[in-house]
């Protein structure tokens, strides 16, 4: 059982001075700052609502500007004529550039033909003159003896 006694009369006096010292050193200040803060984060907490409400508001009378509005149709309108101008330089080059490419392949084909004809006819008489003596060897039986130098 709980005794009541001088010293536990002085520990609960003690204890209650402990309490009121605390309220007046450690609690109160504490109260005062924490309530100091919440009321500053409350009014910053406001501010940041009120901005974003206003930076709403702008952005909503951009997206409605007629101007802007116009200003984005322009800038499609440009940006779709460069793209259709790019695509019409470019199939111009290429155009130009197969044209050009069939113009070389067509010349380089002339130049081998005249070249190939060209040396068919230097060997047109070489050739016969060794058909002749190959010939001439068969049907006499002689031993053949050709130019050192063919020319082509």
């Amino acid at each position: 059982m709980v005794e009541i006694n001088f010293t536990a009369l002085v520990f609960t006096l003690s204890f209650i001075a402990f309490l009121g010292l605390m309220q007046l050193v450690f609690f109160t200040p504490v109260a005062t700052k924490i309530n100091l803060r919440e009321s500053e984060v409350a009014r910053d907490k406001n501010k940041t609502k009120s901005l974003i409400q206003e930076i709403e508001d702008k952005i909503s009378k951009f997206k409605d500007d007629p101007e802007v509005l116009a200003a984005r149709k322009e800038a499609n309108e440009l940006i779709n004529a460069a793209k259709t101008e790019a695509h019409e330089a470019k199939s111009k080059l290429v155009a130009e550039v197969s044209v050009e490419l069939k113009d070389r392949k067509d010349s380089s084909a002339k130049s081998l033909q005249q070249e190939r004809d060209l040396i068919i006819k230097n060997l047109e008489g070489p050739i016969k003159e060794i058909t002749s003596l190959m010939v001439a060897k068969l049907v006499s039986g002689a031993s053949i003896k050709l130019k050192e130098e063919l020319t082509v």
